[in-house]
């Protein structure tokens, strides 16, 4: 990735061009594959970015939780981290259980009238 690329995406995303140049050329000696920039970028930034087509840069869509209800129970149902992980709550319990084996998976099927069953 040129120096170019590092001004560029500086400016888009407000970083320090300077420790970014640094760390692109640090993953580039390491033979590093891949390199988290900045993630959870709203839509605006991303389609900025996309339209740029800079070579080596490439956007990831990534899941985001979304509670309908607001902070209703939040101390019950918990928070997740960066990565979706469950950190407290609910959320960290199911996380751990899913966990289990790596190869876990939830099963989600639908009822009648709407409910919903996890397996």
């Amino acid at each position: 990735m040129s120096s170019a690329t590092a001004q560029v995406l500086a400016a888009t995303l407000r970083l320090d061009e300077a420790k970014l140049a640094k760390q692109l050329d640090e993953a580039r000696c390491s033979a590093s594959q891949f390199l988290w920039i900045a993630r959870r970028l709203d839509a605006e930034t991303a389609g900025k970015i996309e339209l740029l087509h800079l070579p080596g840069v490439h956007l990831q869509q990534e899941p985001k939780r979304f509670y309908p209800n607001g902070s209703l129970a939040a101390h019950v149902l918990g928070f997740v981290g960066l990565d979706n992980a469950g950190l407290a709550g609910i959320e960290h319990h199911m996380t751990r259980r899913s966990v289990v084996k790596a190869e876990s998976y939830f099963l989600r099927e639908i009822l009648p009238a709407g409910r919903t069953r996890v397996s």
